[in-house]
């Protein structure tokens, strides 16, 4: 029999108290306690389930609140907790059908209505959701919240317009309503409204420090606006209030990738896909970067996952697409491009992978058709610039040289305008080229006290500039087998640093090494290396960086016995190809994107190296990239000469396939494989017109080096 002296209703009454409160375990104990002494009361157990559910324990959460629903099958109320606790586990169509019968038992009830809207917005029915909503403001005209979720709804249907109404009633209703302050930022963004917004994401700031989903809005109003510094301390913040968020870390990693911090951005996706394994995005924003990074293999792990998960991710495709080229797998760009195609035919960025392939098999007159079709004015800055670079090498194959200088200035401009270009300093390069100029011109290195040579053999300098064809150098080495290459690595920047801190400061601190000095940063070096590349024994190294050129007589300080090999290009064609070439932007590339400036990087570079070896006993191998293009394989055999060592097949080999085209490994290697572009080492008289201002400083450089100028 019930106990008649205890008094249920007052229990209740009091647990609920403590849940309200947030005392769940007083709470709890209460619910417990009328559940002991009557286990099939509806009451308790419809509130125990929704403790239960507040606690993350749904399936306890489930069962309860269903037998609370076998003893009471006419309330309403439990239906409404039900759905919400199936809502909580994606379970959709199911909640949706218990949301229907509590609206049967309680209809127009605004809570009822107001859950159900907020469930049909989660599982992408807007305009359902809008319906409920504007419901439960017939009967609540003045509640904030059912404003803001009218304006979601809204929002999520793309009828902007009327959605910042409904925010803007949300705010006016209630201005420190931080949640739609937030969506009113939203809203004027989708409106390209980005002040707007971003004053609008401040203000939830202000008003609501937790709201991490402002800062990560925030964020990307910074990225639109090219303040990616900003952008990354949002995204910082709001990983902070939301550590397990993904798409916060995707943000994150865009925005240091467009910084060039290539590292933390692999770390930020990484930690994206942690949080959502299948989140294609997360991957395929990881394979760009490593892409990037020159981890091919692991770029395209990244990309290909992407595409499982969700094979319709074009912009995926196109990153894929672009990574086989670069491996020398056209057979399998070719797959990824007509897949893709079928799926999106008019597809920007995977057209203009389309047309590369098209380039690269002799069909240049299909590939400039291919990339005519979309308005660059039209696109994304980024992809206009990309495309426009590409055009510039279709009109030059083409032989159409003021199509070709054209579209190449307008991806120049493009790439100035882009917020990476305001990260470089311009101002540095040409000042360091200039001291370096002058000191190897003023100061005597030879009458100071040589270091002795070390035990380990000194590495081979491969120099010159960009474009000048050293990349095939370095990959027709590396693969002797008693070589090895080192690409573009900063082996003698720690150096450079060190000396740069030092009073009298770089380069006059070359002067002042005494022999420890020496040792010391010539360990420092070895450090750098060995941390970059495992070394095989008896190798020798290749340290291979255009533009360490102007840095020789550091080189030789530290390695007075090494060897350098200088790769040489007609100065007017160097001018033409760096100006021509889509390169990642630093501080020495920002330079590339007028000719001006490019052919004055190209004076002050050659005559530093002029003076470095004019002052140095440097031993020093000129390979030429015209014979080089005509003869490769006699040129790769003088480099081996030169270094001691007699070519080998692998070496031979590697110079045969390319030549051949059955192994091209770098897109900078076609252009010596490819019979189409033989007229690369000539290509300048093309461009005469163009070149016609800069022809007083382009001949004595040519004559310089020994080439004919007509």
């Amino acid at each position: 029999m019930p106990d008649s002296t205890f008094d249920k209703a007052g229990v209740l009454e009091q647990s609920l108290v403590h849940h309200r409160s947030g005392d769940l375990d007083g709470a709890r104990e209460g619910y417990l306690e009328v559940l002991l002494k009557e286990p099939n009361n509806p009451v308790a157990l419809n509130l125990l389930g929704t403790l239960d559910a507040q606690l993350g324990n749904l399936d306890d959460a489930e069962r309860l609140i269903r037998r609370a629903i076998s003893f009471a099958p006419k309330e309403g109320v439990y239906y409404t907790n039900l759905a919400g606790v199936l809502q909580q586990q994606e379970r959709f169509q199911e909640a949706i059908q218990t949301y229907h019968l509590a609206l049967k038992l309680e209809p127009d009830q605004p809570e009822v209505l107001n859950n159900f809207g907020a469930l049909l917005l989660q599982a992408g029915r807007p305009q359902e959701a809008e319906e409920h909503f504007r419901k439960v403001l017939e009967s609540r005209p003045d509640s904030p919240e059912a404003h803001n979720n009218l304006g979601r709804a809204l929002n999520n249907q793309r009828k902007y317009e009327e959605a910042l109404v409904a925010f803007e009633d949300a705010v006016r209703l209630d201005p420190e309503f931080a949640a739609a302050h937030n969506n009113l930022g939203h809203v004027n963004r989708a409106l390209g409204r980005n002040t707007t917004a971003a004053a609008r994401f401040q203000e939830a700031i202000r008003l609501d420090e937790d709201l991490a989903d402002a800062y990560q809005n925030l964020g990307t109003i910074y990225l639109a606006q090219n303040m990616p510094e900003e952008a990354v301390e949002c995204f910082e913040e709001a990983a902070r209030r939301e550590p397990e968020k993904a798409s916060i870390f995707i943000d994150l990693g865009v925005a240091l990738h467009g910084l060039g911090k290539l590292g933390e951005a692999v770390n930020a996706y990484r930690k994206a896909v942690e949080r959502d394994e299948n989140n294609p995005y997360a991957f395929m924003n990881l394979g760009i970067v490593l892409y990037e990074r020159r981890n091919l293999k692991a770029a395209e792990t990244a990309l290909a996952r992407a595409l499982v998960l969700k094979p319709d991710l074009i912009d995926a495709a196109a990153e894929l697409a672009g990574l086989l080229d670069e491996m020398g797998r056209l057979d399998d760009m070719e797959k990824v491009i007509e897949k893709g195609l079928q799926a999106n035919p008019r597809h920007a960025r995977l057209n203009l992978e389309a047309a590369k392939l098209d380039r690269r098999q002799g069909r240049v007159p299909q590939a400039i058709k291919r990339l005519t079709q979309f308005d660059l004015k039209a696109v994304d800055q980024r992809l206009a610039q990309e495309l426009r670079y590409e055009l510039g090498r279709l009109y030059d194959r083409a032989g159409e040289s003021d199509l070709a200088w054209l579209h190449a200035g307008e991806a120049n401009k493009l790439a100035a305008a882009g917020w990476r270009a305001f990260k470089v300093d311009t101002e540095r390069l040409p000042k360091r080229l200039r001291a370096l100029q002058a000191f190897c011109a003023d100061t005597d290195l030879t009458k100071l006290p040589r270091a002795p040579a070390a035990d380990t053999a000194a590495p081979v300098f491969l120099v010159g500039f960009p474009a000048s064809g050293s990349d095939f150098v370095s990959e027709a080495l590396h693969m002797h087998a008693g070589l090895q290459t080192l690409d573009e690595a900063p082996t003698l920047s720690a150096v450079e640093q060190a000396l740069s801190a030092m009073p009298e400061g770089y380069p006059a601190a070359i002067a002042n090494l005494d022999i420890d000095a020496i040792a010391y940063q010539r360990d420092e070096y070895w450090r750098i290396v060995n941390r970059l590349l495992k070394r095989k024994p008896g190798s020798l190294l290749v340290d291979h960086h255009p533009m360490r050129a102007v840095h020789a007589a550091l080189a030789w300080r530290l390695f007075p016995e090494a060897k350098f090999i200088y790769v040489q290009r007609h100065p007017a064609d160097l001018c033409v190809a760096s100006f021509m070439q889509n390169y990642a932007m630093n501080d020495t590339n920002a330079h590339f994107l007028a000719m001006d400036t490019t052919v004055t990087i190209l004076e002050l570079a050659w005559h530093t190296w002029q003076a470095a070896v004019r002052a140095l006993d440097l031993d020093v191998h000129v390979v030429r990239f015209e014979r080089l293009a005509q003869n490769p394989g006699a040129e790769i055999a003088g480099v081996c000469e030169f270094l001691d060592l007699e070519p080998d097949d692998a070496s031979m080999g590697f110079v045969d396939d390319t030549v051949s085209g059955k192994r091209i490994t770098r897109s900078s290697f076609r252009q010596l494989a490819d019979p189409l572009d033989a007229h690369m080492h000539e290509r300048w008289p093309d461009y005469r017109l163009q070149l016609s201002r800069f022809m007083d400083r382009l001949m004595p450089l040519a004559r310089e080096m020994g080439y004919e100028f007509d």
